[in-house]
């Protein structure tokens, strides 16, 4: 159901909300999980355009070959009522970052998924760094600082990390249907000391902001 990202972007919202004392009303929190699912649950509706059910797939691929038609169905309803939501009740400087964001994440899925370019910057990464604005963009709205950018910064990296991980566990997967995957993609002899990198980095900026 593609639940599991727009349900962490949403705890990770409340947090970097709290530690830096910013207010996020309820209508922010729900646009943000709405949009997140959008996103997320598109990227999988075209990827389920791809698999060969006879070879290894993922349950999620499957589940959006058996009901692509009723997610799509779904998948509208929200995008609607999202778009109403967020143009009554966000302001103005929050919709155009917003809209800017988006339009970014439109470029992504035209290249990826329709033009099958922009390998240079690994998806792991896009991903990272778009969930990162994404999460803390109505903080960015209203103050601007340092540590707010290494947060945001580090905060990316541990998204991009994150993404890695499932990759390299669905590596199998992957080869199987023939998506493009950091886990391949990339020099096995690489991965291990770029994940040392990123938990180093993200360490360092916990202690700088400390």
């Amino acid at each position: 159901l593609s639940l599991d990202a727009p349900i962490v972007t949403l705890v990770w919202q409340w947090w970097f909300a709290t530690n830096f004392n910013i207010h996020i009303t309820s209508h922010e929190y729900i646009i943000l999980f709405a949009t997140v699912w959008l996103l997320y649950a598109l990227d999988r509706w075209l990827d389920a355009w791809k698999p060969d059910l006879t070879k290894p797939h993922s349950s999620r691929h499957a589940f959006y070959v058996y009901y692509r038609w009723p997610v799509a169905i779904i998948w509208l309803i929200i995008l609607i009522t999202t778009a109403i939501l967020s143009l009554t009740s966000l302001n103005q400087k929050t919709l155009v970052a917003g809209f800017t964001l988006l339009a970014l994440c439109a470029i992504y899925f035209i290249l990826v998924h329709v033009q099958r370019r922009w390998r240079v910057i690994p998806k792991e990464a896009r991903v990272g760094a778009a969930v990162s604005l994404g999460v803390t963009l109505c903080l960015w709205t209203q103050i601007t600082s340092l540590d707010l950018m290494l947060a945001t910064f580090s905060f990316a990296l541990l998204v991009t990390l994150n993404c890695i991980l499932i990759a390299i566990w669905e590596e199998p997967l992957d080869k199987a249907q023939r998506f493009s995957s950091v886990a391949f993609t990339l020099s096995r002899g690489w991965l291990e000391p770029s994940m040392i990198i990123f938990l180093g980095t993200m360490i360092a900026f916990g202690f700088y902001q400390h």
